[in-house]
């Protein structure tokens, strides 16, 4: 919780098999979730309300989804089913609420659940037409982000970007031994 208080945790006991999402009532643990394999659904963050856990996984389905889980104990929810598996979940450094879900597929993406992320997302993906931008972190006001920079035909390389003057600094690049070789030719 942004108090540092801990709302939730995961227990997994082998002999059963038994996977268990607990949420914290005044100092009580009591489960909202009880499953028999941790992998079909694993807490990640909470939302941004702070009401509840939000999770990955397939829950028996064909595809990894993000689920809510309310730690009222009410009833679990898809929080988002796109048409790519959430691989991960992308946390806010600054309130450590859920801020977007790492998608898988061929081209992995970012779904902001931020919009001035996603807004921040669309504008350098047309600063860097052609190219996989992914946002990776941002100042407290948002007016420079760090992105990671990628094509099917050189390695990715880190950008300091600053929204207010318009600039993007490279900051490092992820194989500098590489950074002049042409790639999948």
């Amino acid at each position: 919780s942004p108090t540092g208080q801990p709302v939730a945790r995961a227990e997994w006991n082998v002999d059963k098999p038994e996977f268990r999402i607990l949420a914290n009532d005044k100092g009580s643990w009591r489960a909202i979730y009880t499953g028999t394999n941790w992998k079909d659904l694993y807490p990640s963050a909470l939302t941004a309300a702070g009401d509840a856990v939000v999770a990955v996984g397939a829950r028996g389905g064909n595809r990894e989804k993000a689920w809510r889980i309310p730690l009222d104990g009410s009833e679990i929810a898809a929080f988002f089913d796109g048409d790519e598996d959430v691989e991960s979940t992308i946390e806010d450094r600054f309130t450590g609420a859920v801020a977007g879900f790492q998608l898988g597929g061929l081209i992995p993406r970012i779904h902001w659940l931020d919009p001035r992320l996603d807004q921040i997302q669309s504008s350098l993906g047309k600063a860097f037409p052609g190219r996989i931008v992914s946002v990776y972190d941002r100042t407290a006001d948002y007016s420079r982000v760090l992105a990671r920079v990628e094509d099917t035909d050189s390695p990715p390389v880190y950008y300091l970007v600053d929204l207010t003057k318009g600039t993007a600094d490279t900051v490092g690049d992820s194989y500098p031994e590489l950074a002049d070789v042409p790639l999948g030719v």
